[in-house]
């Protein structure tokens, strides 16, 4: 039973070593196609985003959760665009309004913005 030992230890460390590349490689393929979608939209990409936590991490969305990160951010001008064509400043504040907890820091963009 002894002379087990190692090779029990051996396979837990290699199950966890493998488990951690798999892990890696899975975020890694998750950011690349963030930054394609991205590109494709004519959005910029930031794999981490330290800043845009810093301005907006007073949000009660962000003050969850244990690491406090935000990673893979695509941003970038958007045209809200309706089934009935685009959408007027004064309806655009209207669903920024219903949004719920981001709607007033979108509507003080919107405001700079939209008149």
């Amino acid at each position: 039973m002894r002379e087990l030992v190692p090779w029990i230890i051996l396979a837990v460390v290699a199950l966890g070593v493998g488990i951690f590349a798999l892990v890696r490689v899975a975020q890694r393929r998750r950011r690349e196609a963030w930054e394609r979608a991205a590109a494709g939209l004519g959005f910029s990409f930031a794999p981490e985003a330290p800043s845009f936590l810093a301005e907006f991490g007073s949000l009660k969305v962000f003050s969850r959760g244990h690491s406090h990160r935000l990673r893979n951010l695509a941003s970038g001008d958007t045209v809200v665009v309706h089934r009935s064509g685009p959408i007027r400043p004064e309806e655009a504040r209207e669903l920024l309004e219903q949004t719920g907890a981001i709607a007033a820091l979108l509507r003080e963009r919107a405001a700079t913005t939209l008149t």
